[in-house]
């Protein structure tokens, strides 16, 4: 059960008939540190705490919940740059209330770029409780070549909340205090019909819901190599963009991510995808290739809405595939065919035939593919030399530049 001294009783007693002494002397034996909880503890308060919300550079919103549990209870916040707090909402004194609560406080006059910790306490003659510790912190700023960025710190890593600027090509930084940049948050550049294109940090892993949607201008995007997740509406109504690389490493498309991408025509999609959620390619008209390099994943629904030209391809050893695919509901799926070109470098036409190196590919009839050309494997430059459609499952392949080359190295990719 609680404990007190005999001084601390007689407080008790000589307060009772007082509400406000009362609340003086439950705060000052709090402060003291001289209230336990014992076998009380059914009387003891209910306190809970949310995440901060409303953050900003200065000010943030705390909220919590309090249950008196029957007895007169005090409460505060208590809030800081450390465990220690050293500020509370609201002053004291405080007033003791015996109802539920909801509340709230803002916490004004924050510092940039800084860390802050806080609790909801509550006290009564049962005992005191307080939530767990939490944290958040408040945005940083910094320019780049004149593009401005707002973020904050998480866990050792910056993520990028806010941009202002011309727009244009956009620079988003590397790292900020020596710290790796690591995600972008919702719908930061969302609307900024001035940006035309993107340079990202290498360390990205997460692009936020709505990031680029309604980017009007957006016309060529590369990932980065290290990035995961591609969020909700990610690139919806970039109707400019012709060409998006998606790196290996991504596992999610979200919900409508490239939807109203009216100018995009072919996409690979890499082979650890493994879900696309809803209406991720919804009206787009002019999308006519489709390539999955891995197992067909998981799909939503409505995934190729108002998308009535594209066909699937997928690679020789994966599995899943179906003649259709996207059908959710089935009138929705969309032609799904193996991509499976090879030169046939076992027929007579291959080799050099009236002064002309050349081969036949063959394959599923009317697949696309493209043959690019390379001197230097290392170096990895390739660059395209033709482009062909499988008609009747063959197309013969010739370089009259051959000769040009001590030697040259083919390949056949997609579009």
């Amino acid at each position: 059960m609680a404990t007190y001294t005999k001084r601390e009783l007689a407080c008790l007693k000589k307060a009772k008939a007082n509400t406000l002494e009362l609340a003086r002397v439950w705060f000052l034996l709090v402060l003291a540190g001289t209230i336990e909880v014992g076998s009380a503890a059914a009387q003891v308060p209910t306190v809970s705490a949310s995440p901060a919300s409303a953050i900003t550079t200065n000010h943030a919103f705390v909220s919590g919940t309090l249950n008196p549990n029957g007895l007169p209870t005090i409460y505060y916040w208590q809030w800081g740059t450390s465990t220690s707090y050293g500020n509370t909402l609201p002053a004291p004194p405080f007033f003791p209330v015996n109802s539920p609560l909801y509340l709230n406080a803002d916490l004004w006059g924050l510092n940039l770029d800084t860390t802050y910790h806080y609790q909801l306490v509550a006290s009564n003659s049962a005992g005191r409780v307080a939530t767990a510790d939490l944290s958040f912190s408040t945005p940083g700023i910094m320019s780049v070549q004149g593009h401005v960025f707002t973020y904050v710190r998480d866990d050792g890593m910056i993520t990028i909340t806010g941009y202002s600027g011309p727009g244009g090509m956009v620079p988003i930084p590397n790292a900020v205090a020596g710290l790796p940049v690591t995600a972008i948050t919702n719908s930061v550049f969302g609307g900024l019909n001035s940006l035309t294109g993107v340079t990202f940090p290498a360390t990205l892993r997460s692009l936020g819901d709505g990031t680029f949607d309604g980017c009007t201008s957006l016309q060529t995007v590369i990932l980065p190599p290290m990035l995961t997740w591609i969020g909700e509406y990610a690139f919806a109504g970039c109707a400019s963009m012709t060409k998006i690389i998606i790196p290996t490493s991504v596992t999610n498309i979200g919900k409508g991510a490239f939807s109203l991408c009216t100018s995009l025509t072919n996409l690979t999609i890499p082979g650890n995808v493994t879900s696309i959620e809803d209406y991720a390619f919804a009206v787009c008209p002019n999308l006519t290739c489709l390539y999955f390099r891995g197992d067909a994943p998981s799909v939503g629904l409505y995934i190729f809405t108002n998308c009535n030209n594209v066909t699937v391809y997928y690679l020789p050893g994966t599995a899943g595939w179906g003649p259709t695919f996207g059908g959710r509901p089935a009138v929705l799926g969309r032609p799904a065919v193996l991509w499976n070109p090879q030169a046939q470098s076992g027929d007579a036409m291959f080799g050099v035939r009236h002064n002309v190196f050349g081969f036949n590919i063959g394959g599923t009839p009317d697949i696309p593919l493209i043959v690019e050309g390379s001197t230097n494997l290392a170096a990895q430059s390739w660059v395209p030399l033709q482009s062909s459609t499988l008609t009747n499952g063959f197309v013969y392949f010739s370089d009259p530049q051959w000769t040009n080359f001590r030697g040259r190295f083919y390949r056949i990719r997609s579009p």
